[in-house]
């Protein structure tokens, strides 16, 4: 039996808030650069989430790995009997994206150095 609606909806917004943690994340480093070539000045705002950097890439992980286990699990099946649909395919895709998305937030910090 494949995953229901539910699941798959429950994956997508553990990918979509894994986005939003990773990204708060790096808030301190790619704010002021955001808003520098926006030509707006400087903003304070990235320090303050300086502060909880820790939590916010612990939530984007939890929430990933939340995701996975939703997408992954499939209680009622016996191995190799069961089809996956292309609708638990293209959320595994999706969520596969925002994994690669969440990591280069989180990886800014330490290659934003290079690129400028």
């Amino acid at each position: 039996m494949e995953p229901t609606q539910n699941q798959s909806r429950i994956t997508l917004l553990t990918a979509v808030g894994a986005i939003l943690s990773a990204l708060l994340a790096s808030t301190c480093c790619i704010l002021p650069i955001i808003v520098a070539v926006a030509g707006i000045g400087t903003v304070g705002a990235g320090v303050l989430f300086e502060k909880y950097r820790f939590v916010f890439v612990l939530a984007t992980y939890l929430l990933l790995g939340l995701g996975f286990y939703f997408s992954y699990r499939n209680p009622d099946c016996d191995k190799g009997t069961c089809a996956v649909s292309k609708n638990v395919k293209r959320t595994r895709g999706i969520l596969w994206v925002a994994t690669a998305i969440a990591t280069l937030g989180i990886l800014f910090p330490y290659y934003v150095g290079w690129l400028f």
